[in-house]
């Protein structure tokens, strides 16, 4: 057998173990979105997860790409890329770094195109956003509606997270993907072999049937409204 679920649970407690796993509440971090791509061959496999937030020490928004896998120097990678830039005709940051862009109209770069928006104040409601919270940042509120309306253009695709992990010519393929799971808490030392969710993909991978994947949906905490971290500041 070319990997055991049990090896593929250690390598991702051990990213846990250097912070080097996602962690849903980074105080540096305001997050979006995460999702997660599994991919198999029969001698390799890889976990990519992509986290969609706005970096408050890089200043600006990214995509933080967390990587796992036996054919990975290290067994782990972690890549963040910026998505977002600002367009010239509506300034992002004053000189003193202060966040500008208004949440009810704003205009931004995405792939190289101007994008401008004007959502509303139920389009953020229709996402379960007060655009009247002071608590949220508007940098939060931002990359969060982008989501909702935008998502394929944030997120990329599988061709691209293999050339990013430099396993373009591997024979790996998608296995399963995932928007929502069961995470773990790592400030309170909760480890991934811990949680059913990936107890069950790793088990998934090693036998090669999606079918043992077990993760209930009322167990999902990834929404970003389970990781508020600076409403309790």
């Amino acid at each position: 057998m070319a990997f055991l679920a049990d090896n593929i649970l250690k390598i991702l407690d051990e990213g846990a173990y250097h912070y080097e796993f996602p962690m849903l509440d980074n105080i540096y971090f305001y997050l979006g979105q995460i999702k997660a791509t599994a991919f198999r061959s029969t001698d390799e496999w890889l976990i990519v997860f992509q986290e969609i937030s706005f970096s408050i020490r890089g200043g600006g928004f990214v995509n933080i790409i967390t990587t796992f896998g036996n054919g990975l120097q290290n067994n782990r990678n972690i890549v963040i890329e910026k998505i977002i830039f600002e367009s010239p005709d509506d300034k992002m940051f004053d000189d003193e770094g202060n966040f500008l862009l208004n949440p009810l109209h704003f205009k931004v770069i995405i792939k190289g195109i101007e994008r401008e928006f004007s959502p509303s104040e139920k389009d953020y409601k229709n996402i379960g956003i007060d655009n009247n919270d002071d608590k949220m940042p508007n940098e939060a509120k931002i990359i969060r509606y982008l989501l909702s309306v935008i998502p394929d253009e944030l997120f990329y695709p599988t061709e691209e997270l293999l050339r990013i992990c430099d396993r373009e010519n591997s024979n790996l393929e998608v296995f399963i993907t995932l928007d929502g799971w069961s995470h773990p808490d790592l400030v309170n030392d909760e480890k991934p072999s811990e949680m059913r969710c990936f107890q069950s993909l790793a088990e998934a991978l090693e036998k090669n049937d999606k079918r043992l994947y077990d993760c209930p949906e009322d167990e999902y905490n990834t929404h970003w409204s389970n990781w508020e971290w600076y409403k309790e500041t």
